[in-house]
């Protein structure tokens, strides 16, 4: 049985094999009569190409050396005009652009009818490959580890970061003394982006502001970098004299008007304002009026201007009332219902909200519904406590009472039970300390039993 059904499988085997070969015969025929055909159409061609150059006399020029063009079929008046623009490109050898004089390289290559945004790719291409010889041999100085070993980031080395910034700076500078204005900003998209960080300036004033920022930048690293070592006192005078000088050097290149363009787009005033507003769809009026406020306050209150975590001094009584009449012209500003929320977005409370909302995968308006709420019981519990009850038990019950009300109104925008439980360990912090867990004190008739 075995034998017959292994003669039978060799059959369909040896059947399978005599197939593909009489297939691939096939295929190998057809194919050489397609090369043939083609072979005679081409030789056919090149008799036709032969007869006709020996009717016209060619000219001594680049178009003898170029392909023949022949226009066929749709866009054939373009196709004619793009072949006659190649064969009319004067003939130039390589070398005559293989020089290491930037400048003459770029002034050959516009004689060449080149673009400036051609020119001035080719030109950033070999300045490019020049430097980045420096920044290998920076790389290569610092401490070579591993790579099973972990290495410290170059970011944190303030040695390295400069030395980058100072190869950036010099290539930059190469760049601009060989191309001037054309090799800054060469897009519409980089245009765009200059105008919506600068406001209305120059070219060229936009990199003053960027050396400016950059150096500064620099020497707040340096001071950060002396932080655990400095005085917090000493270390704030520090930051607010660094942010001085750095207005006053901007000030320095920039008009009123421009300085205050500038800034408005970039301080961190703005940077937490527009954190704080990301959902308040505000007008550019709405967000002038709040900077305004807020940036006052913070030329006061925080001249660094900064948001280093420990620089912020004890608050006195006098900056919490500065800040109720700062919350209290906001919204005297933009409208007492959007100046409500803005002032709840800014809480700290807020950004923990919004993410234990996001991770149950709740709508984003439940959010300020949610510190409605807390903001609500809260100021209601505050009021409690500051009125004296009869008992401590009573006191009790009441909390007990407020923290009932607040689970129940919570429960629907956070999506019932588990929403709530998700919520208190991850930022509701609150509704725990509603009610406190009173340990009970032994009684002073228990006997102790004294220890062996």
């Amino acid at each position: 049985m075995s034998q017959a059904l292994g003669s039978q499988l060799r059959l369909v085997r040896s059947s399978l094999s005599a197939r593909r070969a009489l297939q691939s015969f096939s295929h190998l025929m057809n194919l050489g009569r397609w090369c043939l055909v083609a072979s005679l159409l081409l030789n056919g061609a090149l008799a036709a190409v032969v007869v006709l150059r020996s009717r016209n006399t060619p000219s001594p020029s680049v178009e003898s050396a170029a392909p023949a063009f022949r226009p066929n079929g749709p866009g054939s008046a373009a196709s004619a005009s793009l072949a006659a623009t190649v064969m009319n490109v004067p003939q130039v050898p390589w070398e005559h652009f293989d020089t290491t004089d930037l400048k003459l390289l770029a002034a050959r290559l516009r004689h060449a009818g080149l673009s400036r945004q051609v020119v001035a790719a080719i030109v950033q291409l070999k300045v490019r490959a020049a430097f980045d010889a420096k920044r290998v041999a920076l790389a290569q100085s610092l401490p070579q580890y591993p790579y099973w070993r972990d290495a410290p980031g170059r970011s944190r080395d303030i040695e390295f970061s400069a030395g980058m910034k100072t190869i950036a700076r010099e290539e930059a500078d190469v760049l601009s003394a060989t191309l001037g204005d054309d090799g800054v900003d060469l897009s519409p998209w980089e245009d765009l982006e200059r105008s919506r960080r600068y406001g209305d300036v120059s070219r060229q004033t936009a990199r003053q502001i960027q050396r400016i920022d950059e150096d500064y930048q620099d020497l707040l690293a340096q001071a950060r970098s002396q932080l655990l070592r400095t005085p917090l006192p000493e270390f704030r005078e520090r930051l607010a004299l660094l942010e001085s000088e750095r207005r006053k050097d901007l000030a320095a290149i920039l008009s009123p008007e421009q300085l205050d363009a500038y800034e408005m787009r970039t301080s961190s005033t703005t940077a937490r304002i527009r954190g704080s507003t990301a959902a308040l769809d505000l007008s550019e009026d709405q967000f002038t009026a709040i900077y305004r406020l807020q940036r006052a306050f913070d030329d006061q209150y925080n001249p660094s201007n900064t948001s280093f975590v420990g620089t912020r001094p004890d608050v006195s009584p006098e900056q919490r009332a500065a800040e109720a009449k700062l919350s209290a012209d906001i919204k005297a500003a933009i409208g007492p219902e959007l100046g409500a929320r803005y002032e709840q977005m800014r809480s700290p409370e807020y950004f923990t909200t919004q993410a234990v909302v996001s991770r149950l995968g709740l709508p984003a308006t439940n959010v300020p519904q949610v510190i409605a709420v807390q903001q609500d019981i809260e100021q209601r519990a505050a009021q409690l406590r500051t009125v004296p009850a009869t008992t401590f038990a009573d006191r009790q019950r009441q909390l007990a009472a407020l923290a009932a009300e607040a689970n129940q109104r919570l429960s629907p925008l956070l999506g019932g039970d588990r929403g709530i439980e998700t919520y208190k360990k991850n930022g509701g912090y609150w509704l725990q300390n509603l009610t406190p867990v009173v340990v009970p004190t032994p009684s002073p008739s228990t006997p102790t039993t004294p220890p062996r």
